[in-house]
């Protein structure tokens, strides 16, 4: 809208709860919600009860540090910077309060005008007026950051630095990034441990809640723990039921880190070998959801974190970033149910 207010079509209709409520991230809020999250940080077989609006936060464990964030979020991937502002703004209101960002996707900005819009309208005439502190900014260190700072120990550490602050300021996130991670394991061993140990010292600096790591495999995992540092709070991987990495899950229930299904896991787009994804289909046709939705349903049973993703480039896409939220998908007739569940698990292909 030319005016800056973001108002849905009154056409999409959904239950949804007051999510302005619901996304506080209070020490108050910490004490009344970690008792019923119900879910061990990176617990690859942990079931929720995800209708209960308590469980729709999980803890992360790093470094002594935890931190509460929404477990479902809204990916940034590809999201074309013309139109990054607008999406961001409709999640907002769709009650989404946790934006999955990077260097490489190039639309760090438009997340920023968006996170400070101060003129969003909810459906029921209610100006957000959010804070820093209603939303969580998960941020990733790219491959080229990496590659351009110096081999050298100290001078890497400052390039690195000097890179995140740059984001942050594009991102206009008051100097705090709630999570910073690592994009990717694609550089070399010394880069890979300066840029984690710098992110470890920027956490330790008060500006960084938590650090975590991309796509990276056991391998990449356990050169972090033979250096001698504490594990990643988080990893974000394709996961979905076609790509389970069964290997990372374990790996992530040992150490307590929680797994993350990246925007491209199959959430915001109907790809995946034909047979498993007509049983995907088969399932939303029975339950009246999106197939979409029974991923992020089969995310949340699992106790991960995820991060569809789309744009609102037309009402079809407006729609989905409403139905792919946790108020979309937490209605009592989406939970997925033991035989449900364990059909999706058989779908792995790896």
């Amino acid at each position: 809208d030319s005016n800056g207010d973001v108002r849905l079509s009154n056409r999409i209709t959904i239950n949804r709860r007051n999510a302005i409520q619901e996304a506080t991230y209070t020490a108050a809020s910490f004490g009344i919600l970690t008792p019923f999250l119900g879910v061990i940080p990176g617990a690859a077989s942990a079931a929720v009860a995800p209708t209960d609006s308590r469980n729709q936060y999980i803890l992360l464990n790093n470094n002594g540090n935890k931190i509460s964030i929404p477990r479902v979020g809204f990916g940034l991937y590809k999201t074309d910077p013309a139109i990054t502002q607008r999406s961001v703004e409709l999640a907002l209101v769709a009650g989404v309060r946790h934006f999955d960002v990077a260097t490489f996707y190039k639309n760090s900005a438009q997340v920023g005008l968006a996170l400070r819009n101060t003129t969003l309208v909810a459906n029921d005439g209610r100006v957000l007026q959010l804070q820093r502190k209603d939303y969580v900014v998960s941020h990733k260190v790219s491959n080229e950051e990496q590659r351009s700072s110096s081999p050298s120990s100290s001078k890497g550490k400052g390039d690195i630095r000097k890179s995140i602050k740059k984001q942050m300021e594009l991102l206009q996130c008051d100097g705090y990034l709630d999570i910073c991670s690592i994009h990717s394991p694609l550089t070399d061993k010394a880069r890979r441990l300066n840029t984690y140990e710098t992110l470890l010292e920027m956490q330790k600096d008060g500006l960084i809640g938590a650090v975590g790591v991309c796509n990276y495999g056991v391998g990449a995992l356990d050169e972090i723990i033979t250096a001698g540092l504490p594990p990643p709070a988080i990893n974000q991987i394709e996961l979905s039921p076609f790509n389970q990495h069964k290997d990372i899950a374990a790996w992530a229930q040992k150490y307590g880190m929680t797994l993350s299904c990246a925007s491209w896991s199959k959430l915001s787009k109907a790809t995946g070998p034909v047979d498993g994804w007509n049983a995907v289909g088969k399932i939303a046709e029975q339950k009246k959801m999106t197939k979409a939705q029974v991923l992020v349903r089969w995310s949340l049973q699992k106790g991960y974190v995820c991060l569809p993703r789309t744009t609102a480039a037309n009402e079809q896409e407006r729609a989905a970033i409403i139905g792919n939220s946790y108020d979309g998908c937490s209605d009592a007739s989406f939970v997925l149910n033991k035989t449900e569940m364990a059909l999706l698990d058989s779908l792995d292909v790896q």
